[in-house]
């Protein structure tokens, strides 16, 4: 049975001539994989798929296309943990570098909480450039970068409390990567304007370096670097 599985993906990725196709071990998981012999040493060149179960109980897997050893196009990553807590990645390769939109979906969910995250952005050669949105914590948010990746104009972040009919818009306001002011307005009959810290671009930037940059660890191969570039200090 296993024999014909894999007669079945081997068919089904495709093997040009003078490829080979793969399936087996690969960095503590299993891989399916099309490559280009090369000596010793193995070029990949076409689809790849991988899975790993970690000890944990959580599963982990990604698939994408390899060009002469470089990641290129739409990759799809995913992180799924025991309890059912879920991170997604979708994103675009341009010769080993992420170039393209990005989609990150995450999904708490445990005893006290089910809430949803999620990022949309364009990425230009590693950088966010151009409007970001999505979700953080259900609460729907909206910025924008400058071509130089440095946030830039109105980002907001606002939540709905249907049961006490308010919305609560947090406001950060950019000028090429410099904050010039932070404020929350709780809105009902009437707009109540507080001046405070918001965080929205620190929250944004944590879901990147931390959730998306673990999922592109994933697998390292034929990527240039698994920086994902936002907001960086002017220097």
């Amino acid at each position: 049975m296993g024999k014909l599985k894999e007669l079945f993906y081997k068919w089904k990725m495709g093997v040009p001539a003078g490829h080979e196709y793969y399936a087996g071990g690969y960095h503590r998981g299993y891989a399916r994989l099309v490559f280009i012999p090369s000596g010793e040493n193995r070029i990949f060149d076409g689809p790849f798929q991988f899975r790993h179960h970690l000890h944990t109980g959580a599963m982990e897997k990604c698939n994408g296309k390899f060009s002469k050893n470089w990641k290129d196009g739409v990759w799809h990553f995913e992180h799924i943990s025991v309890h059912g807590s879920k991170r997604l990645l979708d994103v675009n390769f341009a010769d080993g570098v992420i170039d393209g939109e990005l989609d990150f979906t995450r999904r708490k969910l445990n005893l006290t909480e089910d809430t949803v995250s999620q990022i949309l952005a364009f990425v230009d050669h590693g950088v966010v450039k151009g409007p970001i949105t999505g979700k953080i914590n259900d609460g729907s948010f909206k910025g924008s970068c400058d071509n130089d990746g440095q946030p830039d104009g109105l980002w907001q972040l606002t939540y709905q409390d249907e049961v006490e009919d308010e919305e609560t818009v947090q406001t950060e306001v950019w000028e090429h990567g410099e904050l010039k002011d932070s404020y929350e307005e709780v809105i009902t009959h009437k707009t109540v304007k507080t001046q405070k810290s918001v965080g929205l671009l620190n929250h944004v930037k944590y879901l990147i370096d931390e959730d998306c940059s673990s999922l592109l660890m994933m697998v390292k191969r034929g990527t240039k670097t698994v920086r994902i570039v936002i907001g960086e200090p002017n220097k």
